[in-house]
């Protein structure tokens, strides 16, 4: 059993959810990744490991997460054989511009660089509280009725509420920032700016200012795999929304995103997904026309 996850995107505001479903511990683990929203995800069956820059901890059935903007993360296989999850993933955009409570309330837990995560207990009422804004969400988004987006913001604010309370009962806790996690959000960002040209394991050392030796050993810390495997699985990962959203040849793609051979894409393709790309692009657009 494959992950699969199906994402439904607001046709009007910066906000998305997806829901995902995990199999055995022997599938392939997402690519650890890093945005400018904050996520908000709960484990509704089973349990996975959730993994914040360099902290992995357990999520269960009813727990939740809160993540910062700008946090390398990661969601992965726990002993169970399968887990189902449903994330909030929002522009903090989405939140309000009004002076007051930007200052007082978006500004100090977005800016502070400490605050990567909080983990929530399936039995604190919070866990419970915050899905039921999130199922409200999809439904609004499922309906499309006159003016639903004026109550997704106010759901949204909801949410981030509860992140707020979660933030002040740990932003006083004495942890220091490390710094050797801005480096790694600079590299990784490198990759995510130039996937598309060559990219060497100098180029992603240089973009963080480190050694190359350096370079591989945050990799290995913070997304579990080197940066080469990085850089290719992240163009894998361009490569697939291509195949489904375009016609373009596979040989254009490949090069698009920075493969100059296409044997050599096509082999990373087949021992990532288990089919090639043609198979892909065929199997994806005939289920989007079914």
């Amino acid at each position: 059993m494959e992950q699969t996850t199906t994402c439904i995107s607001s046709k009007t505001l910066p906000l998305s959810i997806e829901y995902a479903t995990t199999g055995y511990a022997h599938d392939k683990d997402e690519l650890a990744h890093m945005h400018d929203c904050l996520e908000i995800s709960c484990v509704l069956q089973g349990s996975l490991y959730c993994s914040v820059n360099d902290d992995r901890f357990l999520l269960e059935q009813g727990d939740l997460c809160f993540i910062n903007h700008g946090q390398l993360h990661r969601a992965t296989h726990a002993p169970t054989l399968q887990s189902k999850r449903v994330t909030l993933i929002v522009s903090p955009n989405v939140l309000t511009r009004n002076s007051y409570v930007l200052e007082h309330f978006v500004k100090p837990l977005l800016d502070n660089r400490t605050f990567s995560h909080v983990k929530i207990s399936q039995s604190n009422n919070i866990a419970t509280e915050v899905r039921t804004l999130i199922e409200r969400i999809d439904a609004l988004e499922h309906e499309q009725e006159l003016g639903c987006e004026l109550e997704e913001i106010a759901l949204v604010h909801m949410i981030f509420r509860y992140m707020y309370a979660a933030y002040c009962a740990v932003a006083h806790t004495n942890v220091s920032y490390d710094e050797n996690i801005g480096l790694q959000l600079a590299m990784t960002t490198y990759i995510y700016e130039h996937f598309s040209e060559h990219v060497t394991l100098e180029h992603i050392a240089q973009a963080g200012s480190v050694s190359k030796s350096k370079c591989a050993r945050l990799f290995q810390k913070y997304a579990h795999t080197t940066p080469i495997d990085f850089l290719n699985t992240y163009r894998l990962e361009q490569s697939t929304a291509l195949l489904a959203s375009t016609n373009e040849a596979v040989s254009r793609i490949a090069a698009q995103c920075g493969f100059n051979q296409q044997s050599y894409f096509n082999r990373l393709f087949l021992r990532a997904y288990n089919c090639t790309p043609k198979e892909y692009r065929t199997r994806v657009q005939h289920g989007q026309r079914s």
